[in-house]
C-alpha cells in the first residue's frame, strides 16, 4: 500500500500508546471518533472488569481446595490454585469490550462533542506511553526474556540489562528522529530481501527442533502431545478411545504418520515442518502489513526471539526445551487464519475467498480448540462489525460473507465429529473434546495470579484493546482498510489467546501470546513512522512508538547474542541424532519386545509411555488417557480396576524406587507378580496365575 494511502486512519505508535491517531486528511472528525472510542474501549474494559471481579468477591463461596484437591491424584493435588475474581474480571472485559466498541463508535460518529475529545486524548495517550515504557521495562519480563534471569522488582536490575536498554533506546531514538531526513530508513525496496532473509532464519530455527527418541524419553510435555499420535497409528480413535488433551491433531496427521512410520524422530520432523509453516506465515503477514523493510526486519527478528521460546533456548540446557503444545500445535492455525484473511482481503473478500479463510478457520477449531477458537471468534467479529458498518448496497453480501465464517467452521467440525463416530462405532464420548480445558480453568489447575501493577502484560493487553478500538472506529467511520481491518483482527484474537495468560500468568506464557501484539504494534509503527516522514502528524507523536521500538531492539541485540548458542544447539541435536551408543529408549523397547513376543498390543505405564509405544510399534492393551494425562482420582482408579478385572498377560511400570512398584500401582500386586527388570529401571508384571516366582 502506498504510504500515502496507508495513512488513512494515522497512528499514534508506541507501548501501550499505540494508539490510532488520525491525520489532517481525514478531518478532525474521524480522528476525534477514532480516538474517542479507543478511550471507550479502555475504559470500559477496565469497568467491566472491576464490575465483574467485585459481583465474583461478593457472590461467589470459595472453592474449597482441600475438597477439590480430593479430585486429582497425589502428585498434582498441589498445583490447585483457583482464580474465580481473577476469571470473572478478565471475562467480563473481554465480553464487554467489543458490543462497547461498537456502540460507541457509532455515537462518537454522530456525537458533536467527539472532535472536542482529541487534545485531551492525545495527552492522555502520551501519558500513558510513560507508563507503559515503566511497565515494560521495570517488570519482571523484559529482564527475564533479554537476560535469562529472573528478578523481582525493578531494583535488582542488572548491569548487562541496563546497559542493552539504554543503548538499544538511543539506536530507536535516533531512528525516529532521522526518519523523516533519512530515505533509507522508510525505503520498501528490500523488503523482498528481508523476507528471503526471515525465511531462512525461520527454516534454522526450525530444523534444530528435530529430536531423536532419547532426547524426549520423560518429557512429560512431550508425552501429553505423542500418546494420542501413538494410539491413533495403531488403530484407535481419539473420543472413543481415549481424550484428546489438545485436540484432535491426531487423527489430522494420521495418515501422514502412516505414509512415513510412526516415530519420535520422524514425528519431531513433522513437528518441525509445521514450525516452519508457522514462521513462514507470521514473515508473509509481516511483509503484508509493514510497510518498511528496515521495521520489517525488526519486527520479524523480534517475533523469531519469543515465537517458538527461542529466548528460553539460549538459557536452557544444551539442546533446549521444547514445548511442542504451543510451537507448532496451537501456533498453526491461527496463523494461517490470519494470513488466509489478509489474502482475501486483498482479493477484495470474494465469497469463495471468505470460504476458503472460514475452512481454514474450521479445522483449526478441529485441530486444536484452544487457539482455535480465539481465530474463529475474529472471524466471526469481523464480519459481523462489517455488517452493521456497511450500507444497504452491501448488506446482502456482507450477511453472506458472515454465515459463511459462521457456518463453514462448525459444518466442519460436525462433519469430522460424525467421522470419529463412525470410526469408533457410535461411542462417541463429546465431553472428552474438552475436558482438560474444564478441569484445568474449573479447578485453577496450575494457575498463577496476574503481576501488579506495572508488567509487560499490562501492554500486550492495552495493545488488544486498542486494536479493537482502533478497527471497530475506522470501521464505523467507512475508512476502514487492510491495516485496520488486520489490527482489529489480529487484536481479537490475540485477547482470545490472551487467556491463557491470564490463568497462568508467568512470564514465559506470555512469551506465548506475545506474537499478535508484535505485529499490531508494528503496524501502528510503520504507520505512525510514515506520517511523520510525510509530515502528517507532529513529530512529537513519532516519539510514543519509542518504548515498542527500544524494547524489540533489544530483543534483536539477544537475538544476536544467542547466535552462537543456537549454533551449539544445532550441533548437539546432530551428534546426539548419529550417536551409535545405546540409550534407555533402545534398553527398555528391546525388553518389552522380547517379553512379548508376536502380540500387537501391551500395557506400558511409564514416564516415556507413548516414546515405548513408538519405538515397539506396540499399541495400548487398555483404553484411556495416557499416564502423564491422568490427573483425576477417577482416571487413575478406572485403570487400575481395568487391569485388575481384565488380566493382561504382561504389564511394563516404572520402577518406583529399590525395585518396589509405584505407589499408585501397589494395589495390582493382588493379582499380578514382578517378573522380571530391565537394567534401565522397567518393572515386568506377569498375572500371578501364570507368572512364576520371580522378583514378588
Amino acid at each position: 500500500m502506498p504510504a500515502s494511502r496507508s495513512l488513512e486512519g494515522g497512528i499514534v505508535g508506541g507501548a501501550a500508546s499505540s494508539m490510532p491517531v488520525s491525520t489532517e486528511l481525514e478531518g478532525q472528525g474521524s480522528c476525534s471518533c477514532t480516538i474517542l472510542v479507543v478511550l471507550i474501549t479502555v475504559v470500559a474494559a477496565f469497568l467491566a472488569a472491576m464490575t465483574a471481579g467485585l459481583a465474583v468477591w461478593l457472590g461467589e463461596r470459595t472453592l474449597d481446595i482441600g475438597k477439590a484437591s480430593a479430585d486429582f491424584v497425589a502428585p498434582w493435588r498441589s498445583f490447585l490454585a483457583p482464580e474465580p475474581i481473577e476469571r470473572a474480571a478478565y471475562l467480563g472485559a473481554v465480553v464487554a469490550v467489543f458490543p462497547v466498541a461498537v456502540v460507541g463508535a457509532i455515537w462518537a460518529k454522530r456525537s458533536h462533542s467527539a472532535a472536542r475529545m482529541r487534545l485531551p486524548a492525545l495527552q492522555a495517550w502520551h501519558v500513558a506511553s510513560m507508563v507503559g515504557a515503566v511497565s515494560l521495562f521495570c517488570g519482571t519480563f523484559a529482564h527475564y526474556t533479554l537476560t535469562g534471569k529472573e528478578v523481582w522488582s525493578a531494583g535488582v536490575l542488572s548491569m548487562p540489562f541496563i546497559s542493552m536498554v539504554v543503548f538499544a533506546t538511543a539506536l530507536a531514538g535516533a531512528l525516529i528522529h532521522g526518519w523523516g531526513q533519512w530515505r533509507f530508513l522508510r525505503r520498501a525496496g528490500h523488503g523482498v530481501y528481508v523476507d528471503l532473509f526471515l525465511a531462512l532464519v525461520a527454516l534454522g530455527l526450525s530444523a534444530i527442533r528435530v529430536r531423536s527418541a532419547d532426547m524426549l524419553y520423560g518429557d512429560l510435555h512431550f508425552e501429553a502431545v505423542f500418546y494420542s499420535v501413538t494410539q491413533v497409528a495403531q488403530g484407535y480413535t481419539l473420543l472413543v478411545d481415549l481424550p484428546a488433551q489438545y485436540g484432535l491433531y491426531a487423527e489430522l496427521l494420521a495418515p501422514l504418520v502412516s505414509l512415513a512410520g510412526l516415530s519420535v524422530f520422524g514425528f519431531s520432523v513433522l513437528l518441525a515442518i509445521l514450525h516452519l509453516i508457522s514462521l513462514l506465515a507470521l514473515v508473509c503477514t509481516l511483509s503484508i502489513l509493514v510497510q518498511s523493510a528496515l521495521l520489517r526486519l525488526v519486527a520479524g527478528v523480534t517475533i523469531f526471539f519469543f515465537v517458538g521460546s527461542t529466548w528460553f533456548l539460549f538459557w536452557d540446557s544444551a539442546i533446549g526445551h521444547e514445548y511442542f503444545q504451543i510451537w507448532p500445535l496451537r501456533m498453526l492455525f491461527p496463523t494461517l487464519v490470519a494470513l488466509s484473511f489478509l489474502t482475501a482481503h486483498r482479493q477484495g473478500l470474494k465469497p469463495i475467498h471468505v470460504g476458503c479463510v472460514a475452512l481454514v478457520s474450521g479445522v483449526g477449531l478441529v485441530w486444536n480448540f484452544d487457539w482455535g477458537m480465539p481465530a474463529y471468534g475474529a472471524l466471526v467479529s469481523y464480519f459481523l462489525l462489517r455488517l452493521v458498518a456497511t450500507s444497504q448496497d452491501t448488506h446482502q453480501q456482507d450477511g453472506w460473507r458472515l454465515a459463511f465464517v459462521v457456518v463453514i467452521p462448525i459444518f466442519v467440525c460436525l462433519a469430522f465429529l460424525t467421522y470419529l463416530s463412525v470410526k469408533g462405532d457410535g461411542n462417541l464420548s463429546l465431553g472428552d473434546w474438552l475436558k482438560y480445558q474444564s478441569i484445568f480453568y474449573s479447578s485453577g489447575f496450575g494457575m498463577l495470579p496476574l503481576p501488579l501493577p506495572f508488567h509487560a502484560w499490562v501492554i500486550v493487553f492495552a495493545l488488544y484493546l486498542c486494536g479493537l478500538g482502533y478497527g471497530v472506529a475506522r470501521q464505523i467511520c467507512g475508512r476502514s482498510d487492510l491495516h485496520s481491518d488486520a489490527v482489529m483482527l489480529l487484536s481479537v484474537m490475540g485477547i482470545g489467546i490472551f487467556t491463557y495468560y491470564q490463568g497462568r500468568s508467568h512470564d514465559i506464557v506470555l512469551s506465548f501470546v506475545l506474537w499478535p501484539a508484535i505485529l499490531v504494534a508494528f503496524t501502528f509503527v510503520d504507520q505512525v513512522l510514515c506520517a511523520k516522514a510525510l509530515a502528517r502528524v507532529p513529530s512529537f507523536v513519532a516519539w510514543t512508538s519509542l518504548p515498542i521500538l527500544a524494547f524489540s531492539l533489544s530483543a534483536c541485540f539477544a537475538m544476536i547474542g544467542g547466535i552462537p548458542h543456537l549454533v551449539g544447539i544445532g550441533d548437539t541435536v546432530f551428534q546426539r541424532l548419529n550417536e551409535a551408543t545405546e540409550t534407555v529408549v533402545d534398553v527398555n523397547a528391546r525388553f518389552i519386545r522380547q517379553r512379548v513376543g508376536s502380540a500387537d498390543s501391551t500395557v506400558i505405564l511409564s514416564a516415556g509411555q507413548s516414546v515405548l509405544f513408538a519405538e515397539t510399534g506396540l499399541a495400548s492393551a487398555v483404553k484411556g488417557p495416557g499416564v502423564v494425562e491422568i490427573l483425576l482420582q477417577q482416571d487413575l482408579d478406572q485403570l487400575v480396576t481395568t487391569l485388575l478385572k481384565d488380566q493382561q498377560p504382561n504389564l511394563f511400570i516404572d520402577d518406583g524406587g529399590n525395585g518396589q512398584l509405584p505407589e499408585a500401582y501397589q494395589l495390582l500386586l493382588a493379582r499380578y507378580a514382578i517378573v522380571d527388570a530391565s537394567k534401565k529401571g522397567l518393572l515386568h508384571l506377569q498375572p500371578r496365575s501364570t507368572s512364576k516366582a520371580g522378583l514378588m
